[in-house]
C-alpha cells in the first residue's frame, strides 16, 4: 500500500509539473479557434446555399420550394464512385433495397443541389456517406458535411456539433473559401489538432505548447476576412492571456473540453482517465471564473485514479521518450489496415463504363481483362556504350514486383494514353484487398494473391489530384488517403511515417506524366525533381 501511495504521489507531481497542463492549454486554444471560425464558415455556407436555391427557383420559374422526400440513395446513381460497394453476390451495399434505389427528384431540386455540391468540391469527390439528402433544403450544414472526411460526420447536425478538423475540411474542400483562407495553413492547423488530440498520455512539452499557440494565433490573424469578426479579436486576446498566464476559465469549460476529447479518443486508457477527470470536476464544478492555475490544482486530485488505471491496464505506461508503446502501435496499425481495405474497396473497385457516363461505373471484377505486358530490361554494352533492350512477356504480378526472388524497389509502367494504366492500378488495389480478405472467387490467380499478400499496406495516389505545392509522397498519402479513412484522427503524421518505415508497403503513383515538381520549394531537399520523392524512410 505504501508503494501505491508513493507512485500515486509521483503521478500527482507529474501532472502538477506542467505537461498535462500544457496539453490542456493547447486544447483550450483549439477551442478558441473553433469558436472563432465556426460562425464565419456557417454563415458562408448558408449564404452560398441561399443563392443556390434562388438560382434553382428562377430557373424553374417558381417561388422558392423545397424537397424533403429524396434520400441520399435516391439522388445518387448506382454505381457512384467512392460510395457503392459490391458484396459477394455483386449487389450494391448502398442501394440495397427498393426504397434506396435511384429515382429522379419529383421536384427537380435534389439533382441540381447534388450537381452543385460536386462542382464546388475541390476534388469533385464529395463525402456522400456523411449526409442525408432529405435534410438538404432545411439545414445547409447537412450540405457542408459533404466537404468533410467521409463516414465521420453523419450525426454532426450543426457547426457546434462539428470538431475543428471537420470545419477546416469544409474550408479546404469548398471552392467558396478559396479567397478567404490559405489551404496550406488550414492543412497545418488540421495536422496540429490531430497531434494535440492524440498526444501520448495527453502530455505536451512547453516547446510543443508554444509552437501550437504561435501556429494557431498566426492562423487567426493572417485572414483578412476573419478580422472582420469580433470573435476573432476575442480569440486572439484569449490566446495572448493564456500564454501570459492571465486567462481565467471555469471548471465547466475544462469539463466540456475533456468530455469532447473523451468522445473522440479510442484509446481505452485515455478514455478512462478523462472520465475520472470529468467526474472530479463535476464534484466541485463552479460557474465562477477562476484562474487557470486553480483549476489545475483541482485536476491534481485525479492522480490516484491515473495510477490505478495504468497499473490495471495490460498496456505498459508510455514513456515521454517514446511516441507510443508497441501495443498501441499494433492496435493502430491493424485499425489503419482495416480502414485502408474498406477505403480501397470503396474508391478503386469500379471502373467507368464510358467517359460519357461518369456517374455510372461497373464492378472491375469480371469486367477487366489483364493486358498484355512486357518486361523491358535495358542492357548497356561495354563497347561504344550501346544499349540493348531485352523484352520478356509478363505472366503474372510476380514478374512485375520480383526479379527472380528479390523484391524490386521501384517499377515503372509505361504505355500510350488510353491503354489502361490507371485501370491496371485499380486492379492492383482490388487484388490487394482480396488477398488480405479472401473470398471465393476464381477471377484472381492464386499467384497474384500470394504476390500482393506480401505487402501489408497498399496506397494508390492519383498524381492528377495532388496539390501543386506537393512533392513528398508522405504528404500525398496523408491528404489523398489517410484523411479519408474512418479513424483518420488516429493516424497522425508520426503514425503514418512509422508504418511506412516499419511495414511492407506498396505505393502506386498513377499519372506521372500529369505531374510536375513545384517550383521554388525551399523545404524540398531531394535531388531528383522528375518524380515525387520520399523523406528519410526506406522503401521496404
Amino acid at each position: 500500500m505504501a508503494t501505491t501511495s508513493k507512485k500515486s504521489r509521483r503521478f500527482r507531481h507529474r501532472i502538477a509539473e506542467g505537461n498535462f497542463q500544457n496539453w490542456l492549454k493547447a486544447y483550450l486554444v483549439i477551442s478558441f479557434v473553433k469558436d472563432d471560425i465556426k460562425t464565419c464558415v456557417s454563415e458562408k455556407i448558408s449564404l452560398w446555399f441561399e443563392k443556390l436555391l434562388k438560382e434553382i427557383s428562377i430557373s424553374k420559374g417558381k417561388e422558392k420550394e423545397i424537397c424533403t422526400e429524396c434520400k441520399t440513395q435516391n439522388v445518387l446513381h448506382c454505381s457512384t464512385k467512392h460510395v457503392c460497394v459490391m458484396d459477394k453476390t455483386m449487389q450494391c451495399q448502398f442501394h440495397n433495397s427498393a426504397e434506396k434505389k435511384y429515382k429522379p427528384c419529383p421536384k427537380g431540386i435534389c439533382k441540381r443541389i447534388k450537381d452543385n455540391i460536386k462542382a464546388f468540391h475541390a476534388s469533385k469527390i464529395p463525402s456522400w456517406t456523411n449526409t442525408r439528402a432529405e435534410r438538404w433544403c432545411q439545414n445547409p450544414w447537412e450540405i457542408a458535411k459533404c466537404f468533410m472526411p467521409p463516414n465521420a460526420y453523419l450525426n454532426a447536425d450543426s457547426v457546434d456539433e462539428t470538431d475543428l478538423n471537420g470545419i477546416l475540411s469544409v474550408v479546404i474542400n469548398h471552392k467558396e473559401f478559396r479567397d478567404i483562407f490559405e489551404e496550406q495553413e488550414c492543412e497545418m492547423v488540421r495536422e496540429l489538432v490531430n497531434k494535440v488530440r492524440h498526444a501520448p498520455e495527453l502530455l505536451l512539452t512547453t516547446e510543443e505548447l508554444n509552437g501550437t499557440i504561435d501556429t494557431l494565433s498566426n492562423f487567426l490573424s493572417s485572414s483578412v476576412y476573419l478580422r472582420t469578426y469580433e470573435k476573432a479579436k476575442e480569440a486572439i486576446q484569449k490566446i495572448g492571456k493564456l500564454k501570459s498566464a492571465q486567462l481565467t476559465v471555469s471548471a465547466n469549460e475544462i469539463s466540456t473540453i475533456l468530455q469532447e476529447v473523451k468522445h473522440s479518443h479510442t484509446c481505452q486508457n485515455v478514455t478512462r482517465l478523462l472520465q475520472r477527470a470529468i467526474e472530479t470536476l463535476n464534484e466541485e464544478r463552479t460557474q465562477e471564473q477562476e484562474k487557470l492555475d486553480k483549476i489545475f490544482t483541482l485536476l491534481e486530485n485525479i492522480a490516484d485514479a491515473l495510477f490505478n488505471i495504468q497499473r490495471l491496464s495490460s498496456a505498459p505506461v508510455v514513456q515521454r521518450s517514446q511516441p507510443m508503446t508497441e501495443t498501441m502501435y499494433q492496435e493502430i496499425k491493424q485499425k489503419m489496415k482495416s480502414d485502408l481495405l474498406k477505403f480501397n474497396k470503396q474508391h478503386h473497385s469500379t471502373i467507368p463504363l464510358s467517359p460519357l457516363f461518369e456517374e455510372n461505373d461497373t464492378a472491375l471484377i469480371g469486367f477487366y481483362v489483364f493486358p498484355k505486358m512486357m518486361l523491358t530490361d535495358v542492357q548497356t554494352s561495354m563497347f561504344r556504350g550501346r544499349s540493348k533492350e531485352r523484352r520478356t512477356k509478363i505472366e503474372s504480378l510476380h514478374d512485375i514486383f520480383f526479379n527472380n526472388h528479390e523484391r524490386c524497389k521501384e517499377m515503372y509502367v509505361t504505355a500510350d494514353a488510353g491503354l489502361g494504366k490507371s485501370v491496371f492500378c485499380k486492379r492492383l488495389a482490388v487484388t490487394w484487398c482480396h488477398s488480405h480478405q479472401p473470398v471465393k472467387n476464381s477471377y484472381f490467380a492464386e499467384q497474384d494473391f500470394q504476390t500482393l499478400h506480401e505487402f501489408e499496406f497498399f496506397f494508390l495516389i492519383l498524381l492528377r489530384d495532388t496539390c501543386k505545392s506537393e512533392c513528398e509522397i508522405e504528404e500525398m498519402i496523408q491528404k489523398q488517403v489517410i484523411y479519408h479513412l474512418d479513424h483518420s484522427s488516429l493516424y497522425t503524421v508520426e503514425v503514418v511515417e512509422e508504418v511506412l518505415s516499419r511495414e511492407s508497403c506498396l505505393i502506386i503513383l498513377d499519372g506521372l506524366d500529369e505531374w510536375t515538381h513545384p517550383q521554388g520549394t525551399l523545404s524540398c531537399e531531394a535531388g531528383c525533381l522528375g518524380i515525387p520523392h520520399r523523406k528519410s524512410w526506406e522503401i521496404q
